[in-house]
């Protein structure tokens, strides 16, 4: 496991998402009550706690964006959708803070996700000389219910590329997010040409892909498997024609 202080750099180096399990602290000392809100038509209003597990006193600005990748990769954007109180605070040392979400907006058939971003704000401690440090950024998912009953529905495919390079990509057909982990695509034979380890959210109507070798031979099909969030997911696609699953709901 990381130590502290290095998950911080790498949080703000490469603007990585920091998570965890309900009640864990993070780079700084900072520990949250879950990682993941719900809100819908009958749950307008949602809460987490905040506390400063650390040391030193800290600032905090946190607002909630709007989530996308519509090209596969991550996209935050400003919102009035999800208001956030309070949005800037301090915490002291073993100090907690509420902190309250509110839906604005009705919700719509297909699922909306957003991002709630705690971001570390500079803060000069009384006495102590200043000093370069990396701040922390966390951001986590919220996600607003859909009317209607839903469920994802995953499109496996092997995609050629503009560049020419040769991708697997998977698209959410249906109208909640899928959560993919543990991908693992191997050829006919048990090869493994390509693993993708850490938990990967496939928002409704959008796609993730990874890329695959160059010497991949394309004539025959590959086996992909996959844990989602309602079981496990098995598929072979083939460069042809396209492999299609559908998550069982339990």
């Amino acid at each position: 496991m990381l130590k502290p202080i290095v998950c911080r750099c790498l949080a703000a180096v490469l603007g990585l998402t920091l998570v965890g399990w309900p009640g864990e602290s993070f780079a700084g000392g900072l520990k949250i009550s879950q990682i993941y809100l719900e809100l819908s038509s009958s749950k307008r209003l949602d809460a987490i706690t905040l506390e400063n597990s650390g040391r030193n006193t800290i600032a905090l600005h946190v607002q909630a964006k709007a989530w996308s990748h519509p090209d596969g990769e991550n996209k935050l954007e400003k919102t009035r959708d999800i208001l956030v109180n309070p949005a800037i605070f301090e915490l002291a040392p073993g100090q907690s803070q509420i902190l309250r979400l509110g839906l604005q907006s009705q919700p719509t058939e297909t699922e909306r996700p957003f991002r709630l971003v705690i971001q570390e704000l500079p803060y000069q401690q009384s006495g102590i000389p200043k000093q370069i440090k990396t701040m922390l950024r966390v951001t986590l998912p919220v996600f607003v219910s859909p009317t209607v009953e839903g469920k994802p529905e995953l499109l496996w495919t092997l995609e050629k590329g503009e560049n020419g390079r040769l991708y697997a990509r998977v698209t959410n057909l249906g109208n909640t997010h899928a959560e993919v982990s543990n991908i693992n695509i191997a050829q006919q034979s048990g090869i493994s040409v390509k693993k993708v380890g850490p938990n990967t959210y496939v928002l409704p109507g959008q796609y993730r892909q990874w890329e695959l070798p160059d010497q991949l031979d394309t004539t025959r099909p590959l086996v992909l498997e996959a844990d989602g969030k309602h079981g496990k997911i098995q598929s072979a696609i083939a460069f042809s024609e396209a492999g299609s699953v559908v998550e069982a709901m339990q």
